[in-house]
């Protein structure tokens, strides 16, 4: 019997978020067809999730889904961690031998490529940009030193899957790598399953005589939560509540926003949800308030429900929203945009409401 191809799939943290659904669902169904399965994931480092990666993966190991976290391999920036992650990653290839692998996230993307180079074995390697990450906000050189990595290790990429026209551009324009190598996936919602909205609102303990502008985040500085609830501090609107399902490092630097708005009754941060798409319907308009985005679930999760959406024009965002009616694409960073789409939008559907 011919053996099975083997697939390691990298991640650079288990907490749970957009590559973390991509590699989860990815594994199984690579599992399901015929593929040894392997997943590695690096550390938390001053946030833990409460969905964790590893933890859903090992339901599946009886399944022969095999997974297993990394010592090193960390989100920040760590010279001599980053070199310990990079001995990890080798001694992996060496011992497994896998046949394809597919890394996700940029530090994860960064060091699996440039083990390649070091390594005796010669894996495939398959990089799948979730969003370039010298686009986040940061000081120039940060972003010179991500650009020359991306660079250099994308020498030892064999593909390099990005998601829309705008990353292919963008990986184009700063000159990663030949455009041969640069191939263009959509994503997909392997579930849709939601709750009814009273039921969805009872939950998460939110006013149903209330319009409700919701989101879905971590809270990372790229999300730019601070924007929504800066928005919220100017819509005069007692009707109003904005919740946010989420949590993150940068939950301490909301909280303490939402205090010195005096906002505590109007922006409620609702925490951590296993799949939390089926929340979606709680909400009246959906907003998505990123400044660096790949192409993001929650967008598809949210048309797939039908909101109204309110977005940023980061990313993919505009491609995956160019058929959809009901939205409103404006700028990153401009708070004054989002509060005028948020109005108008609430105009709108009062207007509904009266006809």
């Amino acid at each position: 019997m011919q053996n099975k191809k083997k697939i390691l799939y990298i991640v650079t943290i288990p907490d749970w978020g957009g590559a973390q659904s991509y590699v989860f669902y990815s594994a199984i169904w690579a599992n399901k067809n015929e593929y040894e399965v392997s997943v590695l994931a690096g550390q938390s480092v001053n946030f833990r999730s409460k969905i964790n990666l590893l933890n859903k993966l090992a339901d599946f190991e009886k399944l022969g889904v095999k997974s297993r976290q990394l010592k090193n391999l960390i989100r920040p920036m760590h010279p001599l961690r980053d070199i310990l992650a990079l001995k990890e990653i080798i001694d992996c290839y060496r011992c497994e031998k896998p046949d394809i692998v597919h890394l996700n996230s940029s530090k994860a993307g960064i060091l699996g490529s440039l083990a390649k180079l070091f390594s005796v074995h010669k894996p495939e390697i398959v990089y799948m940009v979730h969003g370039w990450v010298f686009l986040e906000p940061m000081n120039k050189l940060q972003k010179w030193l991500y650009i020359f990595l991306e660079r250099l290790a994308s020498r030892w990429r064999d593909k390099i899957i990005i998601l829309g026209e705008k990353e292919k551009q963008a990986a184009l324009d700063y000159k990663i790598c030949p455009e041969e190598k640069l191939e263009i996936h959509n994503h997909s919602i392997p579930i849709r399953s939601f709750l009814k909205k009273e039921d969805a609102q009872r939950e998460l303990n939110l006013p149903q005589n209330k319009k409700i502008i919701g989101t879905i985040a971590n809270f990372y500085p790229a999300k730019a939560l601070h924007n929504l609830i800066s928005a919220a501090s100017q819509i005069n609107n007692p009707g109003v509540i904005f919740g946010i399902i989420g949590d993150g490092p940068e939950r301490t630097n909301y909280e303490l926003q939402i205090t010195n708005y005096q906002l505590q009754n109007k922006v409620v941060l609702l925490g951590e949800k296993e799949y939390a798409m089926r929340f979606l319907p709680a909400f009246d308009i959906f907003v998505l308030s990123s400044v660096k985005e790949g192409a993001p679930f929650t967008i598809l999760e949210a048309m797939a429900a039908n909101l109204p959406i309110i977005a940023t024009d980061v990313g993919s965002v505009s491609e995956m929203l160019k058929e959809y009616p009901n939205k409103t694409i404006i700028p990153p960073a401009d708070v004054n945009a989002l509060v005028q789409a948020i109005q108008n939008k609430l105009y709108g559907s009062l207007r509904q409401e009266r006809e």
